[in-house]
């Protein structure tokens, strides 16, 4: 009897040291896949419209504003006049932009610079990046 319920005890005490070890990461887990979604589904709408603007010879621009968690996808050629604004999910932010507040897809398909979007969330330590290369624009999620 006694064995029995020293196995328990012992059982008991690796569980809670596992939930004690395992609940702070479930919180964080959230966090870095909320920044990770966010960084996938931007690096997709720099893809789409790289491949929009050499498809119809046009120039689309990436305007992000950091301090309101958006980023504005434009067509400068006029042919699509309406603006399209996305919002970055609850807790994901702008952690770092090395543009000036804008990038641009020429019809070549080229980026108007190199750059790097750093993607945080407020319950997060770490950072989700995507990089353009200018000269093929080719854009890279990197973790």
């Amino acid at each position: 009897m006694d064995f029995k319920l020293i196995s328990v005890a012992v059982a008991l005490a690796i569980l809670g040291l596992g939930m004690a070890v395992v609940a702070p990461v479930g919180v964080d887990l959230a966090a870095v896949l909320s920044a990770e979604q966010a960084a996938e589904r931007l690096a997709r709408e720099l893809q789409h419209y790289q491949q929009l603007a050499v498809a119809q010879n046009t120039t689309f621009e990436f305007a992000f504003f950091p301090f309101d968690n958006c980023y504005v996808i434009k067509d400068l050629s006029g042919q699509y006049p309406v603006a399209q604004t996305i919002w970055l999910p609850a807790g994901v932010e702008f952690d770092y932009l090395s543009y000036q507040h804008q990038v641009r897809y020429h019809p070549s398909g080229r980026a108007s610079q190199n750059g790097r979007i750093s993607l945080t969330h407020e319950n997060w330590q770490g950072n989700v990046q995507i990089i353009i290369a200018n000269h093929s624009g080719r854009v890279r999620v990197q973790r």
